[in-house]
């Protein structure tokens, strides 16, 4: 039994629906990732201070403000990164919604082993870079900077 294909006009009212819905989830997202800007901050820090440590320098006075805006830049930009991220199932929820209908039964059952493929790759090559790429990339960068 094959459903009737909806109206042009009805496929855009779900897409506005669509978009509306994602950009509430990022909003929404980044409002409350906004909260917890210095804690996120500490996180990303992290491997820059373990790297500090054996120079005996701080954080603070190797990061250098250029400009007066730089303090609001980087709140914005760290809850924009960490309100995206943090949107990111509900997005892809609000998305597949709207795709779902179109695809064919064998295709629905290889999304979610697909996805859950995805996010596994995902978190093992973040962890990868954090803790194994991003200290060494600190170490050789800060090897050459004389004090």
């Amino acid at each position: 039994m094959q459903d009737e294909p909806k109206p042009f006009l009805d496929h855009l009212e779900d897409l506005r629906w669509t978009i509306i819905k994602c950009a509430l989830t990022l909003a929404i997202s980044m409002g409350l990732s906004l909260f917890f800007t210095n804690e996120i901050l500490q996180v990303l820090e992290y491997p820059l201070r373990e790297s500090l440590k054996s120079s005996g320098k701080t954080v603070e006075s190797v990061l250098i403000m250029q400009n007066m805006m730089d303090p609001l830049t980087i709140t914005l930009q760290i809850s924009l990164g960490a309100g995206l991220l943090l949107a990111l199932p509900g997005l892809l929820f609000f998305i597949g919604q709207f795709v779902l209908p179109a695809l064919e039964p064998r295709e629905k059952r290889l999304i979610l082993p697909t996805f859950g493929f995805g996010v596994v790759l995902f978190l093992l090559g973040v962890f990868f870079c954090y803790f194994l790429i991003l200290p060494q990339t600190i170490q050789v960068s800060w090897s050459g900077v004389k004090a």
